[in-house]
């Protein structure tokens, strides 16, 4: 299993791969931490 960093960062790189803004997405905020908790759910 990944730890969380590792796996931040692969969502991190995901979503803005996607066109989303690296200011929301670095460093880890409570803004996304919840978009990111259900990603994580979604990777198994």
């Amino acid at each position: 299993m990944p730890t969380m960093t590792a796996s931040w960062e692969e969502f991190a790189r995901y979503r803005l791969s996607q066109g989303g803004d690296l200011r929301k997405y670095y460093p880890l905020t409570k803004e996304v931490e919840e978009e990111y908790q259900a990603w994580r759910k979604q990777q198994g």
